[in-house]
């Protein structure tokens, strides 16, 4: 017979046998021994208040190990999504920002975005960017590794707008100086 107060520990430690990581299972089974040797007992006489009957097998810690690893479910992979899916890793590594000669790097894309967004006066069409944008543009230029397909898509999409308000600005000061 298992005393009240080991029981009661035991019943709050059974439970995380069933955890997802085999250190907590291995921890919570040494625990269990543990309360079970404080209480003069053994893993013996825990199968045996279990099942109602006299003295146990001798409890085979490793087999019911290795039949738990075993059984565990563990979730299915995700499927890849198809290259061309908006949620897919970017197609394209960057950006040509200078020219046809050479690719930046999104995080730089989404930089040159903030950039532009914050040096070209309000008068002349700065600050045209949303506060969600820029938010979105920060996140982006933080992150060096891949974006999706449809990060890079939007991205193209703010560099033309910000190539668009930059080129209307140096057309306004020329013709200012003019």
């Amino acid at each position: 017979m298992i005393p009240a107060d080991t029981a009661d520990r035991l019943v709050k430690l059974l439970p995380r046998l069933a955890s997802e990581h085999d250190g907590e299972v291995v921890a919570t089974a040494r625990a269990i021994g543990r309360t079970l040797a404080a209480a003069g007992m053994d893993w013996h006489a825990l199968a045996a208040a279990v099942t109602g009957k006299g003295p146990a097998a001798p409890f085979d810690f490793d087999a019911w190990m290795r039949n738990a690893a075993a059984s565990r479910h563990r979730p299915e992979p995700k499927p890849r999504p198809a290259p061309d899916a908006p949620e897919a890793p970017a197609t394209k590594s960057g950006y040509p920002l200078w020219g046809t000669s050479r690719t930046e790097p999104w995080c730089v894309v989404a930089q040159h975005c903030l950039q532009l967004d914050w040096t070209i006066p309000k008068a002349s069409g700065g600050k045209f960017l949303t506060k969600v944008e820029r938010d979105r543009l920060k996140r982006l230029a933080g992150q060096w590794g891949l974006v999706t397909n449809a990060d890079a898509g939007w991205l193209e999409g703010i560099v033309t707008r910000c190539h668009a308000v930059r080129d209307r600005w140096r057309c306004a000061k020329q013709t200012t100086a003019a």
